[in-house]
């Protein structure tokens, strides 16, 4: 259970932002909350969390925290290599900035006062798939991966499955042998839930020919992996 509310991590994104609308230096940014606050704010009944996650264009995150902590009397402070705000009641709310650019990220002089720009849900999905392959320990691999699932399912309770760019499709393709890997849910859910093509490997035609094959003595041939594999592609990429 989190110690803070949710009502606490909202005012906490808030001020963070009314700040850095206070530095033209970052006037052109663009930003947006993602993580375990969105997910939050997407499921209410679901995980809670302690921290607020932001994303901001690729140039961002190395200047903004030293100029946060720069800024005299100001709430933001760093501990053990963690950066932090404290609110006006003293609590320590831990903020993160990752370079991410999705659709719903707004320059930072363009945000309403008072308002929050949040990663869509579908971005959210892609964003836990794929941060799930980028952790190194399994109960955080997990928990996106879990995260992901349940966030799957409240979106294609009234569709069939989300309706993604291609690009975004690419990226579920290579995420989804790391989050098949950590949860109960096969290949085909994952595709069916994500609105991927069946996999080629699970075809009737393939599986015949593998068993014949077999059959024949011919041990070489090479069977579909039921798990699929990431791309062989270029490094992955948000879009």
């Amino acid at each position: 259970m989190s110690s803070y509310s949710l009502s606490d991590l909202q005012s906490a994104a808030t001020d963070v932002i009314r700040i850095l609308k206070g530095l033209p230096q970052f006037a052109e940014q663009k930003i947006a909350v993602i993580g375990g606050m969105a997910l939050w704010m997407y499921l209410p009944r679901g995980r809670s969390t302690e921290d607020v996650d932001f994303i901001v264009t690729l140039d961002g995150p190395k200047s903004i925290k030293p100029t946060l902590l720069s800024l005299k009397g100001g709430p933001f402070v760093e501990h053990s290599q963690w950066f932090y705000y404290r609110s006006p009641a003293g609590k320590l709310i831990q903020i993160d900035f990752a370079p991410y650019f999705p659709s719903a990220a707004q320059k930072i002089k363009d945000i309403p006062e008072g308002t929050i720009p949040i990663i869509s849900p579908e971005d959210l999905v892609l964003s836990k798939i794929f941060s799930c392959g980028l952790r190194g320990e399994h109960s955080k691999k997990q928990r996106d991966a879990v995260d992901a699932v349940a966030l799957l399912e409240a979106l294609t309770k009234s569709v069939p499955s989300l309706q993604l760019s291609e690009a975004k499709r690419e990226i579920a393709k290579q995420g989804l042998a790391d989050v098949i890997s950590v949860t109960d849910k096969n290949e085909a859910w994952w595709r069916s839930k994500l609105g991927l093509p069946k996999s080629p490997s699970t075809s009737p035609s393939r599986v015949v020919q593998s068993t014949s094959s077999a059959s024949r003595g011919g041990g070489s041939g090479q069977r579909g992996n039921s798990r699929g594999s990431p791309s062989q592609g270029p490094s992955r990429r948000y879009y």
